[in-house]
């Protein structure tokens, strides 16, 4: 095989080996709880799938066309742009305009949270609990889920949040069931 071939064949490797990474990865950077987003056309898919369309083209050429390499490498590189401009296209109207958090992400970090009932709660009327969930604090309406009164003071486990509302049941009722 010529160098051509060879340098075009690297450079879609190199291209599948940014994809995959950018799968397995992720594009988002997240410090703590905060999650950055990338520029739609400065991130690992793009560039990954630019090599791609890059390589495959130039390889194709170089292999199966008598065309000049001058010829050759302006197609591929085109090749790449396109792919460049279609990815950062669809990175920037689609995949990047995702909504930041992910509503059953919470509710998966907040089932089993402890809390500690600040109002007392009623048998049939919410009181309120108090807790913190990366590093925020939250002081939210709690219901009883057995519908039995909780005083203020106790350890609770959220069983569940629907809004502004968490549904509790008192510590010491669930620790024996673990």
């Amino acid at each position: 095989m010529s160098s051509e071939v060879w340098f075009f064949t690297a450079a879609f490797i190199a291209g599948l080996v940014l994809a995959v990474f950018a799968m397995l990865r992720g594009v988002e950077k997240r410090t703590g709880d905060e999650i950055k987003r990338p520029l739609a056309g400065v991130n690992l898919p793009v560039f990954g799938m630019t090599l791609i369309a890059f390589g495959a083209v130039g390889y194709m050429l170089s292999r199966y066309s008598s065309l000049d390499l001058p010829v050759r490498l302006l197609t591929a590189l085109a090749s790449g742009a396109t792919a460049y401009a279609g990815m950062t296209l669809l990175l920037a109207k689609w995949a990047l305009q995702a909504p930041l958090e992910d509503p059953h992400e919470l509710q998966e970090l907040i089932q089993g949270h402890i809390a500690i009932v600040v109002q007392d709660i009623g048998a049939t009327t919410p009181g309120r609990i108090e807790y913190t969930l990366n590093g925020h604090h939250h002081s939210v309406q709690a219901v009883s889920l057995a519908g039995q009164p909780i005083p203020a003071g106790t350890e609770v486990v959220i069983d569940q949040q629907k809004g502004d509302v968490a549904y509790v049941e008192p510590w010491a009722s669930v620790e024996p069931r673990l």
